[in-house]
Protein backbone atom coordinates (compact mmCIF):
# COMPACT_ATOMS: atom_id res chain seq x y z
CA UNK A 1 0.00 0.00 0.00
CA UNK A 2 1.07 3.25 -0.81
CA UNK A 3 2.65 5.45 2.03
CA UNK A 4 4.23 9.16 2.29
CA UNK A 5 5.20 11.56 4.62
CA UNK A 6 1.76 13.70 5.44
CA UNK A 7 4.01 16.57 6.61
CA UNK A 8 5.26 16.99 3.65
CA UNK A 9 2.33 16.27 1.36
CA UNK A 10 -0.83 17.72 1.24
CA UNK A 11 -3.58 15.18 2.42
CA UNK A 12 -5.45 15.43 -0.77
CA UNK A 13 -2.50 15.27 -3.09
CA UNK A 14 -1.34 11.59 -4.33
CA UNK A 15 2.11 11.18 -3.57
CA UNK A 16 5.29 12.77 -5.43
CA UNK A 17 6.06 9.22 -6.42
CA UNK A 18 2.99 8.30 -7.69
CA UNK A 19 2.85 11.51 -9.88
CA UNK A 20 6.61 10.46 -10.79
CA UNK A 21 5.07 7.04 -12.00
CA UNK A 22 2.22 8.05 -13.92
CA UNK A 23 4.78 10.91 -15.59
CA UNK A 24 7.29 7.75 -16.92
CA UNK A 25 4.41 5.54 -17.52
CA UNK A 26 3.07 8.30 -20.07
CA UNK A 27 6.22 8.90 -21.63
CA UNK A 28 7.48 5.41 -22.09
CA UNK A 29 5.71 4.66 -25.57
CA UNK A 30 7.14 8.29 -26.84
CA UNK A 31 11.02 7.46 -25.54
CA UNK A 32 10.52 4.06 -26.75
CA UNK A 33 9.68 5.37 -30.07
CA UNK A 34 12.69 7.50 -29.99
CA UNK A 35 15.00 5.03 -29.56
CA UNK A 36 13.02 2.97 -32.46
CA UNK A 37 11.33 0.41 -30.70
CA UNK A 38 7.76 0.07 -32.14
CA UNK A 39 4.64 -1.24 -30.20
CA UNK A 40 2.99 -2.18 -33.38
CA UNK A 41 1.91 -5.35 -34.45
CA UNK A 42 3.04 -5.94 -38.25
CA UNK A 43 0.29 -7.79 -40.34
CA UNK A 44 1.96 -11.14 -42.36
CA UNK A 45 0.59 -13.52 -44.35
CA UNK A 46 3.27 -16.39 -44.05
CA UNK A 47 3.90 -18.50 -40.98
CA UNK A 48 1.40 -20.56 -38.61
CA UNK A 49 -2.07 -19.60 -38.13
CA UNK A 50 -1.08 -18.34 -34.27
CA UNK A 51 1.58 -16.10 -35.60
CA UNK A 52 -0.53 -14.70 -38.53
CA UNK A 53 -3.20 -13.68 -35.57
CA UNK A 54 -0.92 -12.17 -33.35
CA UNK A 55 -1.99 -8.48 -33.66
CA UNK A 56 -5.69 -9.53 -32.67
CA UNK A 57 -3.95 -11.55 -29.53
CA UNK A 58 -1.95 -8.54 -28.06
CA UNK A 59 -5.03 -6.06 -28.96
CA UNK A 60 -7.50 -8.46 -26.96
CA UNK A 61 -4.97 -8.88 -23.94
CA UNK A 62 -4.95 -5.36 -23.57
CA UNK A 63 -8.68 -4.98 -23.82
CA UNK A 64 -9.20 -7.61 -21.30
CA UNK A 65 -6.54 -5.92 -19.39
CA UNK A 66 -8.70 -2.57 -19.58
CA UNK A 67 -11.73 -3.81 -19.08
CA UNK A 68 -10.68 -5.82 -15.45
CA UNK A 69 -9.05 -2.45 -14.47
CA UNK A 70 -11.83 -0.24 -15.13
CA UNK A 71 -14.91 -2.95 -13.11
CA UNK A 72 -12.28 -3.82 -10.47
CA UNK A 73 -12.04 0.12 -10.57
CA UNK A 74 -15.44 0.44 -10.59
CA UNK A 75 -16.44 -1.71 -7.77
CA UNK A 76 -13.76 -1.02 -5.12
CA UNK A 77 -15.45 2.84 -6.07
CA UNK A 78 -19.33 1.69 -5.06
CA UNK A 79 -17.33 0.04 -2.30
CA UNK A 80 -15.73 3.47 -1.05
CA UNK A 81 -19.16 5.17 -1.89
CA UNK A 82 -20.95 2.94 0.55
CA UNK A 83 -18.03 3.65 3.43
CA UNK A 84 -17.44 7.54 2.58
CA UNK A 85 -20.28 8.30 0.43
CA UNK A 86 -17.88 10.50 -1.18
CA UNK A 87 -20.06 11.77 -4.62
CA UNK A 88 -16.61 11.53 -6.87
CA UNK A 89 -16.67 7.31 -6.66
CA UNK A 90 -20.14 6.91 -8.34
CA UNK A 91 -19.05 8.93 -11.22
CA UNK A 92 -15.89 7.56 -12.39
CA UNK A 93 -17.52 3.77 -10.72
CA UNK A 94 -20.09 4.33 -13.52
CA UNK A 95 -18.19 5.38 -15.95
CA UNK A 96 -15.61 2.57 -15.65
CA UNK A 97 -18.14 -0.11 -15.32
CA UNK A 98 -19.97 1.20 -18.87
CA UNK A 99 -16.56 1.29 -20.59
CA UNK A 100 -14.91 -1.67 -18.76
CA UNK A 101 -17.52 -3.63 -19.86
CA UNK A 102 -17.69 -2.25 -23.80
CA UNK A 103 -14.22 -3.03 -23.92
CA UNK A 104 -15.05 -6.65 -22.95
CA UNK A 105 -17.60 -7.09 -25.52
CA UNK A 106 -15.03 -5.33 -28.38
CA UNK A 107 -12.77 -7.85 -27.37
CA UNK A 108 -15.28 -10.93 -27.80
CA UNK A 109 -15.97 -8.69 -31.73
CA UNK A 110 -12.45 -8.97 -32.35
CA UNK A 111 -11.74 -12.43 -31.53
CA UNK A 112 -15.20 -13.28 -33.84
CA UNK A 113 -16.96 -14.42 -30.52
CA UNK A 114 -19.19 -11.91 -30.87
CA UNK A 115 -20.68 -12.24 -34.22
CA UNK A 116 -21.47 -9.08 -36.50
CA UNK A 117 -23.55 -7.95 -39.66
CA UNK A 118 -21.47 -5.55 -40.58
CA UNK A 119 -17.57 -5.83 -41.28
CA UNK A 120 -15.71 -7.11 -38.31
CA UNK A 121 -13.11 -4.95 -38.55
CA UNK A 122 -15.46 -1.99 -39.51
CA UNK A 123 -17.50 -2.63 -35.96
CA UNK A 124 -14.38 -3.80 -33.97
CA UNK A 125 -13.00 0.06 -34.84
CA UNK A 126 -16.61 1.61 -34.05
CA UNK A 127 -17.38 0.37 -30.76
CA UNK A 128 -14.21 0.60 -29.79
CA UNK A 129 -14.02 4.31 -30.62
CA UNK A 130 -17.87 4.43 -29.22
CA UNK A 131 -16.19 3.17 -25.71
CA UNK A 132 -13.98 6.07 -25.55
CA UNK A 133 -15.84 8.49 -26.30
CA UNK A 134 -18.59 7.13 -23.49
CA UNK A 135 -16.19 7.25 -21.46
CA UNK A 136 -15.36 11.42 -21.78
CA UNK A 137 -18.94 11.96 -21.90
CA UNK A 138 -19.96 10.69 -18.61
CA UNK A 139 -16.72 12.13 -16.85
CA UNK A 140 -17.82 15.44 -18.41
CA UNK A 141 -21.07 15.35 -17.75
CA UNK A 142 -20.74 13.78 -14.18
CA UNK A 143 -18.63 16.48 -12.92
CA UNK A 144 -20.04 19.45 -14.43
CA UNK A 145 -22.99 20.08 -12.52
CA UNK A 146 -20.40 19.97 -9.44
CA UNK A 147 -17.93 22.14 -11.42
CA UNK A 148 -20.20 24.96 -12.25
CA UNK A 149 -21.81 24.86 -9.19
CA UNK A 150 -25.59 23.14 -10.33
CA UNK A 151 -25.34 20.89 -7.39
CA UNK A 152 -23.42 21.77 -4.19
CA UNK A 153 -21.47 19.66 -1.63
CA UNK A 154 -24.26 19.94 0.95
CA UNK A 155 -26.63 19.01 -1.25
CA UNK A 156 -24.86 16.28 -2.67
CA UNK A 157 -23.65 14.88 0.83
CA UNK A 158 -27.48 14.97 1.82
CA UNK A 159 -28.17 12.29 -0.18
CA UNK A 160 -25.66 10.34 -0.57
CA UNK A 161 -26.80 7.24 1.75
CA UNK A 162 -30.20 7.48 0.46
CA UNK A 163 -28.79 7.42 -3.11
CA UNK A 164 -26.79 3.93 -2.52
CA UNK A 165 -29.48 2.07 -3.52
CA UNK A 166 -30.15 3.86 -6.64
CA UNK A 167 -26.53 3.91 -7.55
CA UNK A 168 -26.37 0.33 -7.52
CA UNK A 169 -29.51 0.02 -9.84
CA UNK A 170 -28.01 2.38 -12.25
CA UNK A 171 -24.83 0.27 -12.35
CA UNK A 172 -26.42 -2.92 -13.28
CA UNK A 173 -28.23 -0.57 -15.79
CA UNK A 174 -25.28 0.63 -17.18
CA UNK A 175 -23.85 -2.82 -17.14
CA UNK A 176 -26.82 -3.96 -19.17
CA UNK A 177 -26.56 -1.26 -21.38
CA UNK A 178 -22.92 -1.59 -22.60
CA UNK A 179 -23.61 -4.94 -23.91
CA UNK A 180 -26.72 -3.83 -25.26
CA UNK A 181 -24.64 -0.85 -27.66
CA UNK A 182 -22.47 -3.39 -28.77
CA UNK A 183 -24.74 -5.81 -29.51
CA UNK A 184 -27.08 -3.44 -31.33
CA UNK A 185 -23.90 -2.89 -33.27
CA UNK A 186 -23.60 -6.03 -34.05
CA UNK A 187 -26.81 -6.18 -35.98
CA UNK A 188 -26.52 -3.19 -38.06
CA UNK A 189 -25.45 -4.59 -41.23
CA UNK A 190 -23.15 -1.19 -42.20
CA UNK A 191 -21.79 0.87 -39.77
CA UNK A 192 -20.51 4.50 -39.86
CA UNK A 193 -16.99 4.64 -41.06
CA UNK A 194 -14.69 5.39 -38.01
CA UNK A 195 -11.15 5.43 -39.62
CA UNK A 196 -9.80 7.06 -42.78
CA UNK A 197 -6.45 5.79 -43.38
CA UNK A 198 -5.41 8.32 -45.81
CA UNK A 199 -6.44 11.15 -44.15
CA UNK A 200 -4.47 13.43 -41.94
CA UNK A 201 -6.72 12.78 -38.92
CA UNK A 202 -7.17 8.64 -39.70
CA UNK A 203 -9.86 8.64 -36.08
CA UNK A 204 -11.56 12.59 -36.81
CA UNK A 205 -14.23 10.84 -33.67
CA UNK A 206 -11.27 10.22 -31.71
CA UNK A 207 -10.37 13.68 -32.14
CA UNK A 208 -13.45 15.16 -31.10
CA UNK A 209 -13.08 12.91 -27.93
CA UNK A 210 -9.72 14.72 -27.48
CA UNK A 211 -11.04 18.07 -27.34
CA UNK A 212 -13.91 16.89 -24.54
CA UNK A 213 -11.20 16.03 -22.49
CA UNK A 214 -9.67 18.98 -22.86
CA UNK A 215 -12.54 20.70 -22.07
CA UNK A 216 -13.13 18.34 -19.39
CA UNK A 217 -9.16 18.39 -18.10
CA UNK A 218 -8.97 22.72 -18.13
CA UNK A 219 -12.23 23.38 -17.31
CA UNK A 220 -14.33 21.40 -15.26
CA UNK A 221 -12.32 18.43 -13.27
CA UNK A 222 -10.26 21.38 -11.31
CA UNK A 223 -12.89 22.76 -10.25
CA UNK A 224 -14.82 19.22 -9.00
CA UNK A 225 -11.45 18.09 -7.13
CA UNK A 226 -11.53 21.88 -5.19
CA UNK A 227 -14.81 21.22 -4.09
CA UNK A 228 -14.46 17.72 -3.42
CA UNK A 229 -10.90 16.99 -2.52
CA UNK A 230 -9.61 13.55 -2.21
CA UNK A 231 -7.02 11.36 -3.04
CA UNK A 232 -9.57 9.77 -5.67
CA UNK A 233 -10.99 13.27 -6.94
CA UNK A 234 -7.07 13.85 -7.70
CA UNK A 235 -6.27 10.29 -9.29
CA UNK A 236 -9.84 10.98 -11.37
CA UNK A 237 -7.74 14.40 -12.35
CA UNK A 238 -4.57 13.09 -13.12
CA UNK A 239 -5.99 10.55 -15.16
CA UNK A 240 -6.86 12.65 -17.92
CA UNK A 241 -3.59 12.95 -18.91
CA UNK A 242 -3.12 9.43 -20.15
CA UNK A 243 -6.99 9.73 -21.97
CA UNK A 244 -5.46 13.17 -23.42
CA UNK A 245 -2.65 11.49 -24.80
CA UNK A 246 -4.23 8.02 -25.76
CA UNK A 247 -6.74 10.24 -28.18
CA UNK A 248 -3.73 12.13 -29.56
CA UNK A 249 -2.18 9.02 -30.44
CA UNK A 250 -5.58 7.07 -31.91
CA UNK A 251 -6.47 10.25 -33.87
CA UNK A 252 -3.76 11.37 -35.29
CA UNK A 253 -1.70 8.25 -35.30
CA UNK A 254 -3.40 5.19 -35.84
CA UNK A 255 -4.77 3.74 -39.20
CA UNK A 256 -5.23 0.07 -38.26
CA UNK A 257 -6.19 -1.55 -34.89
CA UNK A 258 -3.10 -3.02 -33.94
CA UNK A 259 -0.39 -0.28 -35.28
CA UNK A 260 1.83 1.69 -33.03
CA UNK A 261 -0.32 4.20 -32.48
CA UNK A 262 -3.04 1.59 -31.58
CA UNK A 263 -1.52 -0.35 -29.45
CA UNK A 264 0.10 2.15 -27.30
CA UNK A 265 -3.32 3.71 -26.90
CA UNK A 266 -4.88 0.56 -25.56
CA UNK A 267 -1.53 0.60 -22.98
CA UNK A 268 -2.39 4.19 -21.95
CA UNK A 269 -6.04 3.42 -21.58
CA UNK A 270 -4.85 1.15 -18.98
CA UNK A 271 -2.87 3.42 -17.39
CA UNK A 272 -5.81 6.69 -17.32
CA UNK A 273 -8.12 3.49 -15.45
CA UNK A 274 -5.17 3.18 -12.86
CA UNK A 275 -4.58 6.01 -11.94
CA UNK A 276 -7.60 6.61 -10.08
CA UNK A 277 -7.73 3.58 -8.71
CA UNK A 278 -4.38 3.79 -6.79
CA UNK A 279 -5.92 7.05 -5.55
CA UNK A 280 -8.68 5.02 -4.10
CA UNK A 281 -6.15 2.29 -2.83
CA UNK A 282 -5.02 5.26 -0.94
CA UNK A 283 -8.00 6.35 0.46
CA UNK A 284 -8.90 3.16 1.69
CA UNK A 285 -5.73 3.15 3.51
CA UNK A 286 -6.32 6.40 4.84
CA UNK A 287 -9.56 5.47 5.72
CA UNK A 288 -8.03 2.27 7.38
CA UNK A 289 -5.65 4.12 9.04
CA UNK A 290 -7.87 6.45 10.76
CA UNK A 291 -10.49 3.99 11.69
CA UNK A 292 -7.11 2.18 13.43
CA UNK A 293 -6.36 5.37 15.18
CA UNK A 294 -9.99 6.02 16.09
CA UNK A 295 -9.68 2.00 17.44
CA UNK A 296 -6.80 3.07 19.81
CA UNK A 297 -8.04 6.40 20.64
CA UNK A 298 -11.71 5.17 21.56
CA UNK A 299 -9.60 1.41 23.90
CA UNK A 300 -7.51 4.31 25.37
CA UNK A 301 -10.24 6.36 26.43
CA UNK A 302 -12.22 3.53 27.57
CA UNK A 303 -9.49 2.57 29.81
CA UNK A 304 -9.01 6.44 30.84
CA UNK A 305 -12.79 6.17 31.70
CA UNK A 306 -12.41 2.78 33.66
CA UNK A 307 -9.92 4.75 35.73
CA UNK A 308 -11.59 8.12 36.44
CA UNK A 309 -14.45 5.89 37.62
CA UNK A 310 -12.62 3.86 40.21
CA UNK A 311 -11.34 7.12 41.67
CA UNK A 312 -15.17 7.77 42.59
CA UNK A 313 -16.19 6.01 46.31
CA UNK A 314 -17.81 3.07 45.40
CA UNK A 315 -19.39 3.05 49.07
CA UNK A 316 -20.65 5.26 51.34
CA UNK A 317 -19.35 5.73 54.41
CA UNK A 318 -22.22 5.01 57.35
CA UNK A 319 -22.36 8.01 59.33
CA UNK A 320 -25.05 7.64 62.32
CA UNK A 321 -28.18 9.26 61.88
CA UNK A 322 -27.20 10.28 58.01
CA UNK A 323 -27.02 8.51 54.83
CA UNK A 324 -24.92 9.55 51.80
CA UNK A 325 -24.85 8.50 47.95
CA UNK A 326 -23.65 9.97 44.85
CA UNK A 327 -23.34 9.46 40.94
CA UNK A 328 -21.67 11.12 38.53
CA UNK A 329 -21.98 10.43 34.82
CA UNK A 330 -19.64 12.12 32.31
CA UNK A 331 -21.12 13.07 28.84
CA UNK A 332 -17.97 11.77 26.87
CA UNK A 333 -15.62 8.67 27.65
CA UNK A 334 -13.96 11.36 30.33
CA UNK A 335 -15.38 14.07 32.07
CA UNK A 336 -14.38 16.93 34.49
CA UNK A 337 -16.90 16.15 37.78
CA UNK A 338 -16.37 14.62 40.57
CA UNK A 339 -17.53 13.53 44.33
CA UNK A 340 -16.06 12.75 46.67
CA UNK A 341 -16.26 11.67 51.16
CA UNK A 342 -13.48 12.23 53.07
CA UNK A 343 -13.04 11.13 56.45
CA UNK A 344 -11.66 12.85 59.26
CA UNK A 345 -9.83 11.39 62.60
CA UNK A 346 -12.48 13.17 64.73
CA UNK A 347 -15.63 11.55 62.95
CA UNK A 348 -16.46 14.54 60.99
CA UNK A 349 -17.24 13.86 57.35
CA UNK A 350 -15.50 16.43 54.07
CA UNK A 351 -18.23 16.42 51.61
CA UNK A 352 -17.06 17.01 47.55
CA UNK A 353 -18.24 17.98 44.68
CA UNK A 354 -16.51 19.67 41.96
CA UNK A 355 -16.99 20.90 38.15
CA UNK A 356 -14.19 21.41 35.81
CA UNK A 357 -14.61 23.16 33.15
CA UNK A 358 -15.12 20.96 29.62
CA UNK A 359 -15.90 16.98 29.67
CA UNK A 360 -12.77 15.96 27.86
CA UNK A 361 -9.37 14.23 28.88
CA UNK A 362 -7.54 17.90 29.85
CA UNK A 363 -10.80 17.95 32.45
CA UNK A 364 -10.57 14.13 33.20
CA UNK A 365 -6.72 14.98 34.34
CA UNK A 366 -7.37 18.30 36.43
CA UNK A 367 -10.54 16.53 38.16
CA UNK A 368 -7.95 13.44 39.29
CA UNK A 369 -5.42 16.39 40.23
CA UNK A 370 -7.95 18.33 42.26
CA UNK A 371 -9.23 15.15 44.18
CA UNK A 372 -5.67 13.95 44.90
CA UNK A 373 -4.90 17.52 46.52
CA UNK A 374 -7.87 17.71 48.34
CA UNK A 375 -6.72 14.16 49.92
CA UNK A 376 -3.20 14.82 50.73
CA UNK A 377 -4.48 17.98 52.15
CA UNK A 378 -6.32 16.74 55.29
CA UNK A 379 -3.44 16.44 57.35
CA UNK A 380 -3.15 20.09 57.37
CA UNK A 381 -6.66 21.06 58.62
CA UNK A 382 -10.14 21.19 58.67
CA UNK A 383 -11.04 24.24 58.00
CA UNK A 384 -12.64 23.89 54.49
CA UNK A 385 -12.12 27.98 53.69
CA UNK A 386 -7.78 27.18 54.41
CA UNK A 387 -8.24 24.01 52.24
CA UNK A 388 -10.04 25.72 49.57
CA UNK A 389 -7.59 28.56 49.92
CA UNK A 390 -4.64 26.13 49.12
CA UNK A 391 -5.95 24.30 46.50
CA UNK A 392 -6.71 27.65 44.51
CA UNK A 393 -2.88 28.42 44.82
CA UNK A 394 -2.07 25.03 43.81
CA UNK A 395 -4.53 25.27 40.32
CA UNK A 396 -3.22 28.39 39.30
CA UNK A 397 0.56 27.59 40.09
CA UNK A 398 2.46 27.15 36.71
CA UNK A 399 -0.91 27.74 34.55
CA UNK A 400 -1.50 23.84 35.61
CA UNK A 401 -5.12 24.89 34.59
CA UNK A 402 -4.42 26.17 30.93
CA UNK A 403 -7.44 28.04 31.01
CA UNK A 404 -9.63 25.72 32.83
CA UNK A 405 -11.18 26.58 36.20
CA UNK A 406 -12.64 24.40 39.26
CA UNK A 407 -16.15 24.75 40.68
CA UNK A 408 -16.03 23.27 44.03
CA UNK A 409 -18.44 22.77 46.84
CA UNK A 410 -16.45 21.69 49.82
CA UNK A 411 -18.28 20.52 52.92
CA UNK A 412 -17.24 19.74 56.61
CA UNK A 413 -20.28 17.48 58.55
CA UNK A 414 -20.11 17.14 62.22
CA UNK A 415 -22.34 14.55 62.92
CA UNK A 416 -22.64 15.25 66.99
CA UNK A 417 -23.69 18.24 65.98
CA UNK A 418 -25.92 18.70 63.31
CA UNK A 419 -23.85 21.38 61.83
CA UNK A 420 -22.29 21.83 58.15
CA UNK A 421 -19.10 23.77 57.89
CA UNK A 422 -18.55 24.78 54.16
CA UNK A 423 -17.29 26.79 51.65
CA UNK A 424 -19.02 26.92 47.91
CA UNK A 425 -16.41 28.18 45.06
CA UNK A 426 -19.01 29.24 42.29
CA UNK A 427 -20.66 25.66 43.51
CA UNK A 428 -23.90 26.11 45.19
CA UNK A 429 -26.06 23.50 47.24
CA UNK A 430 -29.30 23.29 48.76
CA UNK A 431 -31.02 21.79 52.00
CA UNK A 432 -34.58 20.83 51.50
CA UNK A 433 -36.59 21.03 54.39
CA UNK A 434 -39.03 18.36 55.90
CA UNK A 435 -41.86 21.10 55.43
CA UNK A 436 -41.10 21.11 51.81
CA UNK A 437 -39.27 24.59 51.70
CA UNK A 438 -35.59 25.02 50.40
CA UNK A 439 -32.20 26.76 51.72
CA UNK A 440 -30.19 27.94 49.29
CA UNK A 441 -26.37 27.32 50.20
CA UNK A 442 -25.43 30.26 47.19
CA UNK A 443 -21.38 30.62 46.63
CA UNK A 444 -19.25 31.81 49.03
CA UNK A 445 -16.51 32.56 46.39
CA UNK A 446 -15.32 32.79 42.93
CA UNK A 447 -14.65 29.64 41.32
CA UNK A 448 -10.77 28.21 41.71
CA UNK A 449 -8.06 28.76 39.22
CA UNK A 450 -8.58 32.78 38.45
CA UNK A 451 -6.95 34.43 41.43
CA UNK A 452 -3.78 32.87 43.62
CA UNK A 453 -4.69 35.13 46.31
CA UNK A 454 -8.23 35.02 46.47
CA UNK A 455 -9.93 34.42 50.02
CA UNK A 456 -12.52 32.15 50.68
CA UNK A 457 -15.63 32.60 53.71
CA UNK A 458 -16.57 30.19 55.51
CA UNK A 459 -20.31 29.49 56.46
CA UNK A 460 -21.94 27.35 58.26
CA UNK A 461 -25.78 26.16 59.11
CA UNK A 462 -27.49 23.10 60.76
CA UNK A 463 -29.17 20.34 59.33
CA UNK A 464 -32.67 19.78 60.67
CA UNK A 465 -34.21 16.24 61.23
CA UNK A 466 -35.50 14.99 58.11
CA UNK A 467 -33.46 17.48 55.57
CA UNK A 468 -31.79 16.76 52.98
CA UNK A 469 -28.32 18.18 51.58
CA UNK A 470 -28.42 18.35 47.67
CA UNK A 471 -25.19 18.71 45.54
CA UNK A 472 -25.12 18.97 42.07
CA UNK A 473 -23.23 19.92 38.94
CA UNK A 474 -24.76 21.89 36.43
CA UNK A 475 -24.99 18.95 33.65
CA UNK A 476 -28.10 18.16 35.67
CA UNK A 477 -30.10 20.80 35.86
CA UNK A 478 -29.29 22.11 32.06
CA UNK A 479 -30.20 19.08 30.58
CA UNK A 480 -32.40 19.95 27.70
CA UNK A 481 -35.02 17.78 26.10
CA UNK A 482 -35.66 17.28 22.25
CA UNK A 483 -37.48 20.69 22.19
CA UNK A 484 -34.51 22.76 24.28
CA UNK A 485 -35.81 22.96 27.39
CA UNK A 486 -33.50 22.20 30.43
CA UNK A 487 -34.85 20.04 32.78
CA UNK A 488 -34.11 22.79 35.92
CA UNK A 489 -34.27 22.65 39.96
CA UNK A 490 -38.43 22.91 40.73
CA UNK A 491 -38.56 18.91 38.88
CA UNK A 492 -35.59 17.46 41.23
CA UNK A 493 -37.14 19.49 44.69
CA UNK A 494 -40.46 17.92 43.83
CA UNK A 495 -38.88 14.36 43.15
CA UNK A 496 -37.25 14.86 46.41
CA UNK A 497 -39.98 16.25 48.37
CA UNK A 498 -42.39 12.99 46.86
CA UNK A 499 -40.08 10.27 47.80
CA UNK A 500 -38.38 11.55 50.99
CA UNK A 501 -39.30 8.64 52.81
CA UNK A 502 -36.70 6.67 50.60
CA UNK A 503 -33.51 6.32 51.01
CA UNK A 504 -30.37 8.48 49.50
CA UNK A 505 -29.00 6.09 47.40
CA UNK A 506 -33.03 5.32 46.04
CA UNK A 507 -33.37 9.38 45.16
CA UNK A 508 -30.12 9.22 43.73
CA UNK A 509 -31.50 6.64 41.24
CA UNK A 510 -34.50 8.55 40.94
CA UNK A 511 -32.62 11.40 40.07
CA UNK A 512 -30.52 9.60 37.56
CA UNK A 513 -33.33 7.90 35.61
CA UNK A 514 -35.38 11.75 35.66
CA UNK A 515 -32.16 13.28 33.88
CA UNK A 516 -31.40 10.77 31.33
CA UNK A 517 -34.76 10.50 30.92
CA UNK A 518 -35.38 14.18 29.87
CA UNK A 519 -32.49 14.03 27.86
CA UNK A 520 -33.76 11.54 26.05
CA UNK A 521 -32.12 9.28 23.13
CA UNK A 522 -29.01 11.72 22.74
CA UNK A 523 -28.00 11.38 26.03
CA UNK A 524 -26.80 14.47 28.30
CA UNK A 525 -24.19 16.75 26.71
CA UNK A 526 -22.73 17.56 30.09
CA UNK A 527 -21.12 15.81 32.89
CA UNK A 528 -24.01 14.86 35.07
CA UNK A 529 -22.51 14.63 39.32
CA UNK A 530 -25.03 14.82 42.26
CA UNK A 531 -24.24 14.14 45.84
CA UNK A 532 -26.73 13.60 48.12
CA UNK A 533 -27.24 13.69 52.45
CA UNK A 534 -29.95 13.26 54.37
CA UNK A 535 -30.45 13.11 57.76
CA UNK A 536 -33.17 10.83 59.30
CA UNK A 537 -36.76 12.54 60.84
CA UNK A 538 -35.56 11.11 63.99
CA UNK A 539 -32.20 10.45 65.57
CA UNK A 540 -31.28 6.69 66.72
CA UNK A 541 -28.95 5.90 68.93
CA UNK A 542 -26.70 3.53 66.65
CA UNK A 543 -23.00 2.72 67.49
CA UNK A 544 -20.91 5.33 65.85
CA UNK A 545 -19.58 3.30 62.84
CA UNK A 546 -17.58 5.89 60.68
CA UNK A 547 -15.92 4.09 57.42
CA UNK A 548 -16.46 0.82 58.43
CA UNK A 549 -17.62 -0.67 54.83
CA UNK A 550 -15.80 3.00 53.25
CA UNK A 551 -13.73 1.99 50.16
CA UNK A 552 -11.42 4.66 48.38
CA UNK A 553 -11.86 7.15 51.13
CA UNK A 554 -8.59 8.94 53.56
CA UNK A 555 -8.66 8.51 57.11
CA UNK A 556 -6.39 11.06 58.81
Amino acid sequence: MPSWNRSQNPPDVLPPSIIMGLVVACALPLVTNLFGIRWGINPIDAGTALQQVRGEIVVTLLSWTAACTGVVTAVSAFSMFRLRGDVTTPILGTALLFCGLMDAANALAINGILVSASDPSRFADFTDAMTRLTYALIITLGTAPFALGFITPEWSGSRNNRNAGFLICAAIVFGLGAFSIVELCAWIPELPKTVFPASSIPRPLDAFTLIIYLITGIFFLPRFYKQYPSLFSHGLLLSVIPHILLQMYMAFGSRRFDDNAAVIAHYLKIVGYLVPFIGLLCDYSRVSQVEAKMLSTEAQLQLARQLQQALLPREAPVIRNYQLAGFSIPAEAVGGDYFDYLVYGDGSIGLVIADVSGHDLGASILMSQTRAFLRADLSVGHDPAIIAERLNRFLCDGDILNHRFVSLFFARLIPEEHELRYIAAGQPGVILLPDGETQALSPTGPVLGFDPHCQFVQEQTKLPPGSLLLLYTDGITETTDTSGFALGTQPLYELLHAGKGQSAEHLTSVIKTAVLRHAGQRGPVDDLTCLLLKRSPQDANLPLNIGASLAQTTKV
